[in-house]
């Protein structure tokens, strides 16, 4: 790591960033920062404070521990439903899927989900990226083939903003737009999640 980065690391923890939290700022592992921390001698009460925060993380990310079970197709189709209830177009604003997200591990659940349950024709699929003028455009779409299972010629135009101030992340991809052209598809998720809905609602409130 460069000479800057303890100093990094430090200016975040004292903000309430987790380790693992920054582990995955600088792209890198938890006992990395870990060591950083220690080498550079912050202080006991600070490093004791980080510790003591770190360990009632730990305690609430594994205070629920649900079990899922097998994921049949129906299970995948529900699924996939809800997660395109966050991040999907709707009809009448659009008359294709179309999933947006940054966040690698939620486009790479969805594909999965929807994969299973709905068996789409993989040509079908078109990726839009968006992304920073200063980044490669070609390891982008690299990466995003290899995590979608997507091959890059079904890849469209990219979108390509510069930076205009302010923070940004350090370790970004771009925003990822999964596209499949099938009327009948976002109306199929949109109906599985309203049925949902409807019960849900009427059971709880």
């Amino acid at each position: 790591m460069p000479k800057s980065f303890p100093a990094k690391i430090k200016e975040l923890h004292s903000k309430g960033w987790s380790i693992k939290a920054i582990a995955s700022q600088f792209h890198t592992k938890e006992n990395t920062i870990v060591r950083y921390i220690d080498k550079n001698k912050f202080s006991n009460r600070s490093l004791g404070y980080i510790k003591s925060c770190e360990r009632k993380r730990k305690a609430f990310f594994a205070l629920d521990r649900l079990k899922i079970g097998k994921i049949d197709k129906d299970k995948a189709r529900f699924y996939a439903s809800l997660l395109y209830w966050c991040e999907g177009s709707k009809y009448p604003a659009s008359t294709a899927l179309n999933f947006t997200t940054s966040d690698m591990k939620m486009q790479k659940l969805f594909l999965a989900l929807f994969r299973k349950g709905f068996n789409p024709i993989e040509s079908k699929f078109r990726v839009w990226l968006q992304f920073h003028s200063e980044q490669n455009q070609e390891k982008l779409f690299r990466y995003w083939s290899s995590i979608l299972k997507i091959p890059v010629s079904q890849f469209m135009k990219p979108g390509i903003t510069d930076k205009k101030g302010g923070r940004y992340r350090r370790i970004y991809y771009g925003t990822c737009s999964v596209r499949y052209a099938d009327y009948s598809m976002i109306l199929r998720l949109m109906g599985i999640y309203q049925r949902f809905y409807k019960r849900a609602i009427s059971a709880l409130v």
